[in-house]
């Protein structure tokens, strides 16, 4: 990861909860800005006090932060999905989609319903989510120590 991660801002977790309750054709109401905001600092707190710079640990601390919030009145556990995963694609890393993807809207719905930890979810995006792409275009992924060696 670069020196400092790119995080998700407020404003770009408003515009994915517009964008995900629209989608449904539910309306769009921020229920408390100040849990939003919270959730935003999390990974933020994480980088800057715990000098945290695991992608893995940040997008997870981004999603559990958005999805445990519940600052929104819907689509709170797909705003937090997109957002994840704009976190993973911001910074310069790569994810497996599809199963993957689903399996990763699952482990945030077990997240919710505290049948799954913050360690599980970084366990998961470690060992079967998130990669980078070589200057070869090798994939390697997250789990691999030649992940962290520079490009």
């Amino acid at each position: 990861m670069q020196l400092k991660p790119r995080f998700v801002t407020a404003k770009d977790a408003i515009a994915f909860n517009k964008r995900a309750v629209a989608g449904t054709g539910e309306s769009y109401c921020l229920l408390n800005d100040g849990a939003l905001k919270n959730a935003i600092a999390k990974p933020i707190n994480r980088f800057e006090y715990n000098s945290d710079t695991d992608v893995c640990s940040l997008a997870t601390a981004t999603i559990f932060g958005l999805a445990k919030a519940h600052a929104f009145e819907q689509g709170n556990k797909r705003t937090a999905f997109v957002s994840g995963l704009y976190f993973i694609e911001r910074n310069g890393f790569g994810y497996h989609g599809s199963i993957n993807g689903m399996n990763l809207g699952l482990k945030i719905i077990e997240l919710c319903e505290n049948n799954a930890s913050e360690e599980e979810l970084i366990d998961f995006l470690r060992y079967k989510f998130i990669y980078r792409v070589t200057t070869k275009g090798r994939l390697v992924p997250a789990s691999s120590p030649a992940f962290y060696a520079k490009k």
